[in-house]
């Protein structure tokens, strides 16, 4: 470990080590979405859609939700995304109010390489974690977020 960061306190070296790993993963966005010619956050809103239910769509607040985002800038991006035709928007008849973006076979065609990629990469990551450590990971880190909301709602109103 770096000198520097050895001499942080265990509180402020786990903090470090979220931020290094939030830049690592924008860096693999990055470079995986500039295969099919999108940026790291395009990238991240196309394998998310490829993920939540199944594939079959999903509502754009949802996708802010996941991605912690303002809707609007999912709703900007999904902009450039359609033109390029990765991605379609749609609206179910009883809601017209609500926007479902969903991938498009030709997005999901230029996607299969870069996803091995991803899929090899994710493995590599996980390679050194059994199946119990991950779902320990998960937990932690599910309870960290769920802090951190919590937090944030505090520093918000001056506790």
């Amino acid at each position: 470990m770096d000198d520097a960061l050895q001499s942080l306190s265990k509180h402020n070296r786990i903090l470090w080590n979220f931020i290094a790993i939030y830049a690592r993963i924008s860096q693999l966005g990055d470079i995986l979405g500039k295969q099919i010619g999108v940026s790291g956050p395009q990238w991240s809103i196309l394998t998310l859609l490829e993920t939540l239910n199944d594939g079959d769509g999903a509502p754009v607040k949802d996708l802010a939700a996941h991605m912690n985002v303002d809707p609007s800038f999912i709703s900007a991006q999904s902009k450039v995304l359609e033109r390029e035709r990765l991605i379609r928007q749609s609206s179910p008849p009883n809601d017209r109010r609500l926007s479902i973006l969903s991938l498009t076979s030709e997005g999901r065609q230029r996607m299969n390489p870069a996803m091995a990629t991803r899929d090899r990469i994710q493995s590599f990551i996980e390679q050194p974690l059994d199946e119990q450590s991950l779902k320990n990971l998960k937990e932690s880190l599910d309870r960290i977020q769920g802090r951190l909301t919590k937090a944030i709602a505090l520093a918000g109103i001056g506790e």
